[in-house]
């Protein structure tokens, strides 16, 4: 019996997210200059709620053309419904590894925002329990 997840719905509504089709090529995957660091979080040693806020903060810090690495123990499928929804047209991502144990993606700050994207994405609006 497989669970119905509402980030499930949502991607069956618009298409996975892990088949690049608005982004292909990634705009974000330019050669890193010296002054550059790639940033990767590994979420399975942070505490559950402090996860998703940790996440968005440094994904605001994110410059255009910058991405950010992200290690879960399972598939990040509501931080994407979240990000897909709350940031359209912001973030592109794609799944560098995919389970069953380690999930790994590549999350980028696309180079074009749309006019008036100054969002604030220090919280998450999400059930992980954060207090912000």
């Amino acid at each position: 019996m497989s669970r119905d997840h509402p980030a499930d719905r949502f991607f069956q509504s618009v298409g996975r997210p892990h088949r690049r089709t608005s982004f292909h090529p990634r705009p974000w995957s330019q050669p890193m200059s010296e002054a550059q660091t790639a940033t990767n979080i590994d979420v399975c040693i942070i505490p559950h709620r402090e996860r998703h806020p940790r996440i968005f903060g440094a994904l605001n810090a994110l410059n255009e053309g910058q991405s950010l690495q992200i290690t879960s123990d399972h598939d990040p499928r509501p931080l994407l419904y979240q990000l897909a929804t709350n940031f359209p047209g912001q973030f592109g991502w794609e799944y560098l590894e995919q389970g069953p144990e380690v999930w790994r993606l590549d999350i980028g700050r696309l180079e074009e925002q749309a006019e008036g994207s100054e969002d604030d994405m220090s919280g998450c609006e999400c059930c992980c329990g954060s207090e912000h």
